[in-house]
């Protein structure tokens, strides 16, 4: 009462979860692999109760409490998936070649279980998709690589979690375009 509403970890004591998952690598010609991965989750809290607010009470602040019975999980997606394009070819007799694409996605989810209305807003991750791409070389035995690469290639702004810390609202963005080269070697 003293302080308000305090910072306190805890556990969402019953709730349910289920889904599917797919997961496929393809190989449909010589050289050519394709990965395609996907997953459906449907979550709900069966039993929580949580704070919603505060009440002033004689100058000292009291949670309030609500049921958040019905509401989804944080950090579920309702929807992911990735899918993935690479090509490897010859060019000389101990030298090969590769190119290769990637694309990862998902749907909105929540930085926190939420019942509706501005706090809902204020949680909401929005969905996102990213394009990495790769381009290298190698040799024959896979001994050394030589990749460039790229990651988030289109620069896409998307956050990995929003939450409401009292009157301000906190979002993690994800990382930026990134570029790099890696030299690999196995001994």
């Amino acid at each position: 009462p003293l302080f308000g509403a305090l910072e306190k970890l805890v556990s969402i004591p019953k709730s349910r979860i289920w889904g599917a998952e797919m997961d496929m690598t393809l190989v449909p010609t010589r050289g050519l692999t394709v990965r395609l991965a996907g997953t459906y989750l449907n979550t709900r809290i069966k039993t929580f109760s949580g704070i919603v607010g505060a009440q002033n009470v004689g100058g000292l602040l009291f949670p309030v409490f609500s049921s958040f019975k019905g509401a989804r999980l944080p950090f579920a997606p309702e929807l992911a998936g990735s899918a993935s394009l690479d090509y490897l070819f010859p060019l000389t007799g101990t030298v090969e070649a590769f190119l290769g694409g990637g694309v990862r996605a998902q749907t909105k989810s929540y930085g926190s279980p939420q019942l509706g209305g501005q706090d809902k807003k204020d949680a909401t991750i929005k969905g996102y998709a990213t394009l990495d791409l790769r381009a290298g070389v190698q040799s024959a035995d896979e001994r050394w690589k030589l990749t460039v690469w790229g990651r988030n290639v289109t620069n896409r702004h998307y956050w990995t979690n929003s939450l409401r810390a009292f009157d301000t609202i906190v979002r993690y963005t994800g990382r930026p375009s990134e570029y790099g080269v890696t030299l690999g070697y196995k001994f």
